[in-house]
């Protein structure tokens, strides 16, 4: 469709309310990034899923993605090795569990809404990685005794150590 088209139709205004639900900027962008298709059978398989995603909001409340972020870059940067920061793994350890629930949810609603389960398939559970970063890093983003043997052990025996200190003094 010729962007004139899509003007006349006020498509801009229909994209920008749609953006407005957006849970988080990932998703903001696949709203941008929508456009008519010319396609049927593509256009009904598009409205069938919308119509499970309704279908799905009334039967299950808890389903959101809010809080969840776009990991996009923290995967960028841990690939080519840099370290993310407490607050960056915590940020990853929570969309991994919105995602696992959101999983979870559409995988109880198979039957009722097929489509999304089977995109649902896609999304991680985490398994491992969300539990490696809560034996880490505390909410309050801090490092934890736990998050290895070494700095558990390092930790100990600075404590035994101020503890003689303070007695000397």
């Amino acid at each position: 469709m010729d962007p004139k088209s899509l003007y006349l139709l006020e498509y801009p205004k229909i994209l920008a309310r749609l953006k407005s639900y957006a849970a988080f900027s990932a998703s903001e962008a696949l709203a941008s990034s929508l456009r008519p298709t010319a396609n049927l059978e593509k256009a009904r398989a598009l409205q069938q899923q919308t119509r499970e995603a309704r279908y799905l909001l009334t039967l299950s409340a808890s389903l959101s993605f809010q809080g969840a972020e776009d990991l996009r870059p923290l995967v960028e940067r841990a690939k080519h090795g840099e370290t993310l920061e407490a607050s960056e793994l915590l940020a990853l350890r929570n969309t991994l569990v919105i995602s696992r629930e959101a999983r979870r949810i559409l995988e109880a609603h198979a039957q009722e809404v097929p489509l999304l389960s089977d995109l649902g398939e896609s999304l991680s559970e985490g398994l491992g990685l969300v539990d490696a970063i809560n034996k880490s890093i505390s909410e309050r983003g801090e490092v934890l005794d736990s998050a290895s043997e070494a700095l558990g052990h390092i930790r100990s025996e600075m404590k035994v150590t101020h503890s003689r200190l303070m007695e000397r003094m």
